[in-house]
Formats: structure tokens, sequence, C-alpha cells
């Protein structure tokens, strides 16, 4: 787990439309992100970010339209600091 207040809470934002979403997070210095999305089996469903940003917030939207309604684990990963959040998707 990472230290508290190294990165703040990575949350699901907003719906945009049907299986589409933005994820929302802030880092607080440059940093190499890793947003992924897994399934229950721990099976990597998604890569929506694996780079290098800059201090600051993000938002990253992801088109789940083609993924099965169920329950998925979203996670961030930056230098020293993991956070992995559940997110149901129902079409």
């Amino acid at each position: 787990m990472g230290v508290l207040g190294a990165c703040s809470a990575i949350d699901i934002f907003k719906f945009v439309c049907v299986g589409t979403l933005i994820i929302k997070y802030d880092i607080p210095e440059l940093s190499f992100v890793a947003v992924k999305v897994y399934d229950v089996l721990g099976n990597e469903i998604a890569t929506l970010i694996n780079e290098k940003k800059s201090a600051g917030s993000y938002e990253i939207e992801w088109d789940a339209s083609n993924v099965p309604s169920g329950v998925y684990f979203y996670q961030l990963k930056t230098k020293g600091y993991v956070e992995t959040k559940k997110m149901v998707l129902m079409k």
C-alpha cells in the first residue's frame, strides 16, 4: 500500500454515456503512472495509462462498451503508491 497523502484517491468521476466512464486521479509530483482495470479473476482487462506524468489532476475516459457487466477493479500505481478500488459495471 502507499504512503498516506502521496496521491489523492482515484475515483470514478462520472459516466459519460452507457459503457463509458471517467476515472479521475491526482499525483503530487512527476512520476510514472499506470492505471489498469482487472476482472475478479485478476486478468488485466485494460491499460488506461502507462506513462510518465507531471504533478497535477488528470481524467481518463474508459470506453467499457465491449466489456460485459460485472465486478471490476481499477488500480492506480505510481512511485511508492498503489491504490485499488472496486466498481460494478451494469449495462
